[in-house]
């Protein structure tokens, strides 16, 4: 953990980290509440979808974002806030992650949310936490400031996550050796193996099976390390 010295950038995943739930399936739910009889109407056009899917006709990628089409299409801003309010409140936050993050803050580490859910709320999460920067899966808004639901880009998953990571590194001239990922997937492995201090967080069975492979250090070990040396994780 030699980095930790150098360290200059913390980046966190979402879904399964920051939070514990899918953060995507709760702002579905929150959606369907609100406008139930509009989604009886989409139901078979979701349904159609999802089995698609499962055949394997499309792939996850194709999903997410037909989905976010569906979903978030004709939101307006003062909308998107109230939802992601509401959102932000009914997930779970790991406390644990919130005074690492507390911590960047007090010592300069820059912070970035990244993750595949997508922009309509991450912006929200991003403002209510302090997050210096966001990633996430970019939509589109017109002149009005209304959602879309087109998105711009790619999902921000996995290899694209690295990808943007990379392109926002490269930006502000700084090294993978000096960057922290928090993260509790394997889908994030491209840039856990990149990073100079790759930490997992309650790690899925996938990930965890490949974590002393590629270095990747469990969350309360780093923190217990750190713990005996009197000193903040980060």
């Amino acid at each position: 953990m030699s980095q930790k010295t150098d360290l200059k950038v913390a980046v966190f995943d979402l879904d399964g980290t920051l939070c514990t739930q899918d953060s995507f399936k709760t702002y579905l739910r929150i959606r369907v509440f609100k406008s139930p009889y509009q989604w009886i109407l989409l139901f078979p056009i979701l349904w159609w979808m999802l089995l698609t899917y499962v055949i394997r006709i499309k792939n996850n990628d194709w999903l997410k974002i037909k989905t976010i089409g569906l979903v978030c299409g004709g939101i307006s801003s003062e909308e998107a806030e109230h939802d992601a309010d509401i959102l932000i409140r009914s997930l779970n936050w790991n406390q644990e992650l919130l005074t690492i993050i507390e911590q960047c803050h007090e010592n300069d580490v820059v912070t970035i949310l990244a993750t595949a859910s997508p922009q309509i709320y991450v912006d929200f999460i991003k403002y209510h936490f302090g997050f210096e920067h966001a990633l996430s899966t970019l939509m589109k808004q017109d002149t009005s400031g209304k959602w879309t639901g087109d998105v711009l880009g790619h999902n921000c998953y996995g290899e694209e996550k690295k990808n943007q990571i990379s392109a926002w590194r490269k930006q502000n001239n700084l090294y993978w050796q000096n960057m922290a990922l928090f993260s509790d997937s394997i889908a994030d492995l491209p840039s856990f193996k990149k990073v100079g201090l790759p930490i997992a967080v309650q790690p899925k069975l996938q990930l965890r099976r490949s974590m002393a492979h590629f270095g990747i250090i469990p969350l309360r070990d780093a923190m217990k390390k750190f713990k005996q040396l009197d000193k903040p994780l980060l």
